[in-house]
């Protein structure tokens, strides 16, 4: 994310270009987060993006140019890899403004009980937790279906990630209870 959307190789530090790269990226998925359902969206209108202007215009060629976006068909935009999509919905979803999205989607997870339903989900939840803050993860984690495979696959690669050994230790032991 540093490397590539926040740092520039054409534009100096305070240009307004390379303010607007990682701030078009949070934009795309809030969209594409917006249009998701029980998929996710991976391609946006570039007629659904304010492009205007050349702080945006700037990032929008530079993120191009680095690949970070690629060109979809005549008129659309994409990241170059899904797990960049999830990687950059989950760090829209730490920012104030996608507090609400975050809070639907961990109830809607929240409440499944079936392997399939909201699949898509779980990356995208998967990287969130690793992002977060100690006390978001653990209020996170108390409403999720831990006893859900998919759930609780989610949990162990994120709390492998964070390195939270007394937590890592916990599912250690629910796992083997599992699988007993």
């Amino acid at each position: 994310w540093k490397e590539k959307v926040v740092n520039s190789r054409r534009f100096a530090p305070e240009a307004p270009e390379r303010i607007e790269k990682p701030m078009l990226c949070l934009q795309i998925a809030e969209r594409l987060l917006e249009q998701s359902e029980d998929h996710l969206q991976e391609t946006i209108q570039e007629a659904d993006l304010d492009l205007a202007g050349a702080p945006r215009a700037g990032a929008r060629q530079e993120l191009l140019s680095e690949g970070i976006l690629k060109p979809y068909l005549l008129d659309s935009l994409r990241f170059f890899h899904q797990t960049f999509l999830e990687f950059t919905m989950a760090r829209w979803l730490t920012t104030r403004a996608g507090r609400p999205a975050r809070n639907r989607i961990v109830a809607s997870l929240g409440t499944l009980r079936g392997e399939e339903a909201l699949l898509p989900w779980w990356p995208v939840l998967r990287q969130l937790l690793v992002m977060v803050p100690e006390a978001d993860f653990s209020q996170i984690l108390e409403s999720l279906p831990l006893d859900s495979s998919a759930a609780f696959r989610t949990v162990t690669l994120a709390t492998a990630i964070r390195s939270a050994r007394p937590q890592l230790e916990g599912l250690l032991e629910r796992a083997l209870r599992l699988g007993a």
